[in-house]
Protein backbone atom coordinates (compact mmCIF):
# COMPACT_ATOMS: atom_id res chain seq x y z
CA UNK A 1 0.00 0.00 0.00
CA UNK A 2 3.02 2.33 -0.29
CA UNK A 3 1.96 3.55 -3.74
CA UNK A 4 -1.46 3.83 -5.35
CA UNK A 5 -2.58 0.69 -7.13
CA UNK A 6 -1.94 1.15 -10.82
CA UNK A 7 -4.26 0.29 -13.67
CA UNK A 8 -7.44 1.11 -11.80
CA UNK A 9 -10.52 -0.57 -13.17
CA UNK A 10 -13.56 0.86 -14.90
CA UNK A 11 -14.70 4.35 -14.02
CA UNK A 12 -17.92 4.32 -11.99
CA UNK A 13 -18.48 8.06 -11.79
CA UNK A 14 -16.69 11.17 -13.03
CA UNK A 15 -17.36 14.89 -13.35
CA UNK A 16 -15.09 17.59 -14.80
CA UNK A 17 -17.47 20.45 -13.93
CA UNK A 18 -17.62 21.81 -17.45
CA UNK A 19 -20.29 24.27 -18.48
CA UNK A 20 -21.96 26.84 -16.26
CA UNK A 21 -24.24 24.82 -13.98
CA UNK A 22 -23.85 21.91 -11.60
CA UNK A 23 -25.23 18.59 -12.81
CA UNK A 24 -27.95 18.13 -10.21
CA UNK A 25 -28.63 14.62 -11.50
CA UNK A 26 -25.14 13.76 -10.21
CA UNK A 27 -24.92 16.03 -7.15
CA UNK A 28 -27.23 17.05 -4.33
CA UNK A 29 -26.73 20.59 -3.03
CA UNK A 30 -27.57 20.67 0.69
CA UNK A 31 -29.71 23.55 1.92
CA UNK A 32 -30.95 26.11 2.43
CA UNK A 33 -30.73 25.03 6.05
CA UNK A 34 -28.57 25.27 9.13
CA UNK A 35 -25.62 22.89 9.08
CA UNK A 36 -25.68 19.67 11.11
CA UNK A 37 -24.75 20.37 14.76
CA UNK A 38 -25.63 24.05 14.28
CA UNK A 39 -25.05 25.96 17.51
CA UNK A 40 -22.68 23.39 18.99
CA UNK A 41 -19.98 22.43 16.50
CA UNK A 42 -21.12 24.55 13.56
CA UNK A 43 -22.45 28.06 13.01
CA UNK A 44 -22.76 27.68 9.24
CA UNK A 45 -25.88 28.24 7.20
CA UNK A 46 -25.84 26.01 4.12
CA UNK A 47 -26.88 28.14 1.15
CA UNK A 48 -27.14 26.79 -2.43
CA UNK A 49 -25.82 30.16 -3.63
CA UNK A 50 -22.44 29.19 -2.20
CA UNK A 51 -22.16 26.36 -4.74
CA UNK A 52 -21.52 27.24 -8.35
CA UNK A 53 -19.74 26.01 -11.47
CA UNK A 54 -17.56 28.41 -13.45
CA UNK A 55 -14.35 28.22 -15.45
CA UNK A 56 -14.32 24.41 -15.33
CA UNK A 57 -14.41 24.38 -11.52
CA UNK A 58 -16.90 23.54 -8.82
CA UNK A 59 -16.54 26.46 -6.38
CA UNK A 60 -17.78 26.12 -2.79
CA UNK A 61 -17.71 29.41 -0.87
CA UNK A 62 -17.64 30.43 2.79
CA UNK A 63 -18.89 33.94 3.60
CA UNK A 64 -19.68 36.32 6.44
CA UNK A 65 -23.04 38.09 6.59
CA UNK A 66 -24.19 41.09 8.61
CA UNK A 67 -27.84 40.53 9.45
CA UNK A 68 -30.15 39.88 12.36
CA UNK A 69 -32.06 37.42 10.21
CA UNK A 70 -31.20 34.75 7.66
CA UNK A 71 -27.97 35.17 5.64
CA UNK A 72 -28.46 36.04 1.96
CA UNK A 73 -26.19 37.22 -0.84
CA UNK A 74 -27.52 40.74 -0.19
CA UNK A 75 -25.94 40.98 3.28
CA UNK A 76 -22.46 39.50 2.61
CA UNK A 77 -19.68 41.44 4.33
CA UNK A 78 -15.92 40.93 4.57
CA UNK A 79 -15.72 43.68 7.19
CA UNK A 80 -16.78 43.19 10.81
CA UNK A 81 -20.48 43.65 11.52
CA UNK A 82 -21.81 46.20 13.99
CA UNK A 83 -22.33 43.56 16.69
CA UNK A 84 -21.80 39.86 17.31
CA UNK A 85 -25.53 39.08 17.24
CA UNK A 86 -25.67 40.33 13.64
CA UNK A 87 -22.61 38.29 12.56
CA UNK A 88 -23.59 35.20 10.59
CA UNK A 89 -21.68 32.81 8.30
CA UNK A 90 -22.66 30.64 5.38
CA UNK A 91 -21.02 27.84 3.42
CA UNK A 92 -21.82 25.27 0.73
CA UNK A 93 -22.05 21.50 0.84
CA UNK A 94 -22.67 18.94 -1.91
CA UNK A 95 -23.11 15.15 -1.86
CA UNK A 96 -22.69 12.89 -4.85
CA UNK A 97 -25.89 11.08 -5.77
CA UNK A 98 -23.67 8.16 -6.76
CA UNK A 99 -22.56 5.63 -4.14
CA UNK A 100 -20.04 2.85 -4.62
CA UNK A 101 -21.55 -0.62 -5.15
CA UNK A 102 -21.77 -2.81 -2.07
CA UNK A 103 -18.51 -4.67 -1.43
CA UNK A 104 -16.54 -2.97 -4.20
CA UNK A 105 -12.82 -2.19 -4.02
CA UNK A 106 -12.73 1.44 -5.10
CA UNK A 107 -10.59 4.51 -5.61
CA UNK A 108 -11.74 8.11 -5.27
CA UNK A 109 -9.61 10.87 -6.80
CA UNK A 110 -10.44 14.54 -6.35
CA UNK A 111 -8.39 17.33 -7.90
CA UNK A 112 -8.90 20.39 -5.72
CA UNK A 113 -7.23 23.37 -4.13
CA UNK A 114 -7.71 24.46 -0.54
CA UNK A 115 -8.48 28.20 -0.25
CA UNK A 116 -5.29 30.28 -0.36
CA UNK A 117 -6.81 32.57 2.27
CA UNK A 118 -8.46 29.92 4.43
CA UNK A 119 -9.72 31.69 7.55
CA UNK A 120 -9.17 30.70 11.19
CA UNK A 121 -12.29 29.03 12.51
CA UNK A 122 -13.10 27.37 9.19
CA UNK A 123 -12.43 24.04 7.50
CA UNK A 124 -12.44 22.77 3.93
CA UNK A 125 -13.18 19.06 3.62
CA UNK A 126 -13.29 16.32 0.98
CA UNK A 127 -14.65 13.10 2.48
CA UNK A 128 -16.69 9.98 1.91
CA UNK A 129 -19.07 8.17 4.23
CA UNK A 130 -20.95 4.90 4.08
CA UNK A 131 -24.73 4.68 4.46
CA UNK A 132 -24.65 3.63 8.11
CA UNK A 133 -25.82 6.25 10.66
CA UNK A 134 -23.91 8.08 13.33
CA UNK A 135 -24.82 7.14 16.89
CA UNK A 136 -28.05 8.70 18.16
CA UNK A 137 -27.55 8.03 21.85
CA UNK A 138 -24.85 7.45 24.43
CA UNK A 139 -23.38 3.94 24.39
CA UNK A 140 -25.02 3.19 21.05
CA UNK A 141 -22.91 1.56 18.37
CA UNK A 142 -23.21 1.60 14.60
CA UNK A 143 -21.11 0.36 11.69
CA UNK A 144 -20.53 3.87 10.38
CA UNK A 145 -17.47 4.29 8.15
CA UNK A 146 -15.96 7.62 7.09
CA UNK A 147 -12.79 8.33 5.09
CA UNK A 148 -11.58 11.96 5.07
CA UNK A 149 -9.37 12.50 2.02
CA UNK A 150 -8.42 15.93 3.39
CA UNK A 151 -9.61 18.19 6.17
CA UNK A 152 -7.86 21.58 6.09
CA UNK A 153 -8.22 23.92 9.05
CA UNK A 154 -7.66 27.67 8.97
CA UNK A 155 -5.73 27.43 12.23
CA UNK A 156 -2.96 25.45 10.45
CA UNK A 157 -3.57 26.02 6.73
CA UNK A 158 -0.53 24.09 5.42
CA UNK A 159 -1.05 20.93 7.48
CA UNK A 160 -4.17 18.86 6.90
CA UNK A 161 -5.62 15.60 8.17
CA UNK A 162 -6.44 12.38 6.33
CA UNK A 163 -8.60 10.51 8.80
CA UNK A 164 -10.36 7.16 9.01
CA UNK A 165 -13.44 6.69 11.19
CA UNK A 166 -14.72 3.16 11.67
CA UNK A 167 -17.68 2.67 14.00
CA UNK A 168 -19.70 5.19 15.92
CA UNK A 169 -19.35 4.07 19.53
CA UNK A 170 -21.18 6.73 21.55
CA UNK A 171 -18.60 6.53 24.36
CA UNK A 172 -17.71 9.06 27.05
CA UNK A 173 -21.17 10.59 27.17
CA UNK A 174 -20.88 11.71 23.53
CA UNK A 175 -23.30 9.99 21.12
CA UNK A 176 -21.19 11.23 18.17
CA UNK A 177 -17.94 9.69 19.41
CA UNK A 178 -16.10 7.75 16.72
CA UNK A 179 -13.23 5.29 16.63
CA UNK A 180 -10.70 7.16 14.51
CA UNK A 181 -7.08 7.43 13.41
CA UNK A 182 -5.47 10.16 11.34
CA UNK A 183 -2.35 11.14 9.46
CA UNK A 184 -1.01 14.67 8.93
CA UNK A 185 -0.23 15.85 5.40
CA UNK A 186 1.59 19.01 4.28
CA UNK A 187 0.41 21.00 1.27
CA UNK A 188 0.29 24.55 -0.12
CA UNK A 189 -3.10 26.29 -0.03
CA UNK A 190 -4.06 27.79 -3.37
CA UNK A 191 -2.36 25.00 -5.36
CA UNK A 192 -4.11 22.03 -6.98
CA UNK A 193 -3.52 18.53 -5.61
CA UNK A 194 -5.02 15.17 -6.33
CA UNK A 195 -6.41 13.79 -3.07
CA UNK A 196 -6.81 10.02 -3.27
CA UNK A 197 -8.40 7.33 -1.12
CA UNK A 198 -8.39 3.62 -1.92
CA UNK A 199 -10.43 0.96 -0.19
CA UNK A 200 -9.86 -2.77 -0.68
CA UNK A 201 -10.82 -5.52 1.75
CA UNK A 202 -9.99 -4.31 5.26
CA UNK A 203 -7.58 -1.64 3.98
CA UNK A 204 -8.05 2.08 3.43
CA UNK A 205 -5.08 4.13 2.13
CA UNK A 206 -4.56 7.83 1.40
CA UNK A 207 -2.30 9.50 -1.17
CA UNK A 208 -1.50 12.99 -2.41
CA UNK A 209 -0.23 14.13 -5.79
CA UNK A 210 0.76 17.80 -6.31
CA UNK A 211 -0.62 19.01 -9.62
CA UNK A 212 -0.79 15.47 -10.97
CA UNK A 213 2.88 14.82 -10.16
CA UNK A 214 4.52 12.07 -8.11
CA UNK A 215 2.38 10.32 -5.52
CA UNK A 216 3.09 10.41 -1.80
CA UNK A 217 1.57 7.83 0.53
CA UNK A 218 -0.05 9.69 3.43
CA UNK A 219 -0.99 6.61 5.45
CA UNK A 220 -3.12 3.48 5.73
CA UNK A 221 -5.49 1.96 8.26
CA UNK A 222 -6.69 -1.62 8.61
CA UNK A 223 -10.03 -2.76 9.98
CA UNK A 224 -9.39 -5.54 12.50
CA UNK A 225 -6.12 -4.01 13.75
CA UNK A 226 -5.02 -1.31 16.19
CA UNK A 227 -7.73 1.24 16.93
CA UNK A 228 -10.07 -0.78 14.73
CA UNK A 229 -9.80 -4.21 16.38
CA UNK A 230 -13.25 -5.34 15.31
CA UNK A 231 -14.43 -8.76 14.21
CA UNK A 232 -14.28 -9.56 10.52
CA UNK A 233 -18.07 -9.56 10.39
CA UNK A 234 -18.13 -6.00 11.75
CA UNK A 235 -15.37 -4.93 9.37
CA UNK A 236 -17.41 -6.31 6.49
CA UNK A 237 -20.40 -4.24 7.59
CA UNK A 238 -18.29 -1.07 7.75
CA UNK A 239 -16.12 -1.50 4.67
CA UNK A 240 -18.54 -3.14 2.24
CA UNK A 241 -21.37 -0.67 2.68
CA UNK A 242 -21.78 1.84 -0.20
CA UNK A 243 -19.81 5.10 0.17
CA UNK A 244 -20.91 8.58 -0.98
CA UNK A 245 -18.56 11.51 -1.69
CA UNK A 246 -19.02 14.83 0.16
CA UNK A 247 -17.47 18.23 -0.68
CA UNK A 248 -17.89 21.16 1.69
CA UNK A 249 -16.65 24.02 3.80
CA UNK A 250 -17.44 24.56 7.48
CA UNK A 251 -17.51 27.50 9.90
CA UNK A 252 -17.16 26.44 13.50
CA UNK A 253 -19.30 27.69 16.37
CA UNK A 254 -17.92 30.08 18.94
CA UNK A 255 -18.06 27.34 21.59
CA UNK A 256 -16.55 24.59 19.43
CA UNK A 257 -14.00 22.41 21.20
CA UNK A 258 -11.23 20.07 20.10
CA UNK A 259 -7.49 20.15 19.68
CA UNK A 260 -7.65 21.18 16.02
CA UNK A 261 -10.67 23.47 16.08
CA UNK A 262 -10.66 27.16 16.97
CA UNK A 263 -13.78 28.71 18.54
CA UNK A 264 -15.06 30.14 15.28
CA UNK A 265 -13.70 33.10 13.29
CA UNK A 266 -12.95 36.35 15.10
CA UNK A 267 -15.94 38.58 14.49
CA UNK A 268 -13.72 41.67 14.78
CA UNK A 269 -11.36 40.57 11.98
CA UNK A 270 -11.63 40.75 8.18
CA UNK A 271 -13.30 37.66 6.68
CA UNK A 272 -12.98 37.52 2.92
CA UNK A 273 -14.96 35.11 0.76
CA UNK A 274 -12.97 31.89 0.45
CA UNK A 275 -13.42 29.16 -2.15
CA UNK A 276 -12.77 25.43 -2.12
CA UNK A 277 -12.18 24.84 -5.85
CA UNK A 278 -12.70 21.33 -7.26
CA UNK A 279 -11.38 20.70 -10.79
CA UNK A 280 -12.60 17.13 -11.25
CA UNK A 281 -13.76 13.98 -9.48
CA UNK A 282 -13.28 10.36 -10.52
CA UNK A 283 -14.44 7.20 -8.76
CA UNK A 284 -13.18 3.90 -10.18
CA UNK A 285 -13.09 0.22 -9.37
CA UNK A 286 -9.68 -0.41 -7.89
CA UNK A 287 -9.08 -3.54 -9.97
Amino acid sequence: MATPAQGAGAVMFADGFDGTTLNTAAWQVIGPQQAPNFGTKSQAWLLPENVRVEGGLLRIAARRHCTSGTPTMANVSSSPCNNLANTKYSTGRVHSRFSTPWGSAFEMRVSARIPAGIQPGTRAAIWTKNNQPYCESVNAKTSMGEFDLIEAYGTRPTLGDSTTHMSCSGVGGNPWARESSQHKVSFSPGSFYEWIVQREGNWVSYFISPGGGAYTHIGSHVCGQGEFAFSQARCDEIMNDPFTLMLQQEVFAQNATGTDVTPGPKATSHFGVQYLDVDWVQISYLR
